[in-house]
């Protein structure tokens, strides 16, 4: 005898089976999943990227603060700063040159100043200038 099953499927009634639906409820959750880690992401980017703009900014007051000096008192520093809770280390290092190797009047002062803090996933932020005398 065949096989018949005891209950037909009439062409008129539609619907989704369970199977179907454990499948889109993992290609949703899978979409999220990658949604949220995008967004996560690109928020901690921001958060790097406001550091790094503060960072900046210290370096520039800083070098400011040392030109305020005078070029005869310049010479290397180093110190902190705390914006918004988080410590930026400094480092100023100043070395002498000359614009013309045969005039030992000509000389300037390069200024490297070097501003890290311990979050920073990058190089620190590094700004270089002269003064001349």
């Amino acid at each position: 005898m065949p096989y018949r099953p005891m209950y037909r499927r009439s062409p008129r009634v539609q619907g989704i089976t369970l199977v179907e639906v454990m499948v889109a409820l993992i290609v949703l959750a899978v979409v999220v999943i990658g949604a949220a880690a995008f967004f996560a992401a690109g928020r901690g980017t921001i958060e790097e990227s406001a550091q790094r703009r503060t960072a900046a900014q210290v370096g520039q007051q800083q070098l400011e603060i040392a030109r305020a000096g005078g070029y005869e008192a310049l010479a290397d520093a180093e110190g902190t700063a705390t914006v918004d809770g988080v410590e930026y280390s400094w480092t100023l290092t100043v070395t002498g040159a000359l614009a013309d190797p045969g005039d030992a009047e000509s000389g300037y002062k390069q200024m490297c100043m070097v501003v890290d803090w311990p979050r920073s996933r990058g190089s620190p932020v590094t700004i270089e200038t002269a003064m001349a005398p």
